[in-house]
């Protein structure tokens, strides 16, 4: 695209998929209508998925942004609705966030009936998770984000469960898992690529972790330093203070570790409940 000679260069926007995901991981989404509620206008059809909208935006009706919710689970933009309700005269967009393409099929059937709908279906495939067995180590650059010391690493990953979460041909987060045993399951590392950091990506793969071991465990355990960036994610993923350990980063490490300009000293254990 040619740039205008007397305007200078900007950086290209965020393309729209991983924009409305980062607004929807700072903002959040409120249900208002969840699935098999009456729709407003047309009692005699039910919502196919919870429906609501994006904290933080705003649309043409005075509300926040439409949004239908699926259940696939990996923290995604999957579509839009481009809508037009004759009656009402006006136009709207709708996200489709976390559908599968069965969903998707649904609420532009259901959809349909009563207004006129144009579907915009991503084209660019949203991260997949799997469980990596073999060969864990080419991972460890990655890895090596969330835990600074090879030979602690060591201790966890050939016992651990190892899922990586893939966008394409781009590795975007790891997870480390090991069973505890009793029913607990502890989070031993978690990082996602600088490059996709802020995106969401991390709490899908908790998310997924969560879901992996719903029936196995009872306890998702997850243990970090006392660092102004680290705590503050995991509680907003759910998780609740469960022990300090006094000095359990200072005293494992060979080196001092810094985050956020802290030096993390304690260890700190947090957990969430998986029996619900």
């Amino acid at each position: 695209m040619p740039v205008h000679p007397h305007l200078p260069a900007a950086e290209p926007a965020m393309p729209i998929w991983q924009a409305l995901e980062a607004r929807i991981t700072r903002d959040g989404i409120e249900i208002d209508r969840p699935k098999g509620s009456r729709h407003p206008r047309f009692p005699d059809r039910v919502y196919p998925l919870d429906y609501g909208f994006i904290r933080g935006t705003a649309a043409v009706d005075g509300g926040g942004l439409d949004v239908f919710v699926g259940t696939l689970r990996q923290h995604a933009v999957t579509g839009l609705l481009a809508t037009f309700d004759d009656t009402k005269g006006d136009a709207e967009i709708k996200v489709l966030f976390d559908c599968t393409p069965r969903e998707i099929d649904t609420v532009e059937h259901w959809l349909g009936q009563m207004i006129s709908i144009v579907p915009i279906i991503r084209d660019d495939p949203p991260p997949s998770i799997s469980l990596v067995t073999e060969d864990k180590r080419r991972f460890l650059d990655l890895l090596l984000l969330a835990d600074e010391q090879e030979d602690m690493i060591d201790r966890y990953l050939d016992r651990g469960d190892l899922f990586v979460m893939d966008a394409g041909e781009a590795v975007v987060a790891v997870c480390v898992v090991t069973d505890e045993g009793g029913g607990l399951f502890e989070v031993q590392n978690l990082a996602v690529h600088p490059n996709w950091q802020r995106h969401g990506f991390g709490r899908a793969m908790l998310d997924h972790v969560a879901a992996w071991y719903q029936g196995r465990a009872t306890t998702l355990l997850v243990g970090t330093g006392d660092s102004p960036l680290t705590l503050p994610f995991y509680q907003s993923c759910g998780f609740i203070f469960d022990h300090r350990v006094p000095r359990g980063i200072a005293d494992v490490y060979d080196h001092p570790v810094i985050e956020a300009d802290v030096q993390l000293i304690d260890k700190v254990y947090l957990r969430k409940d998986l029996t619900d």
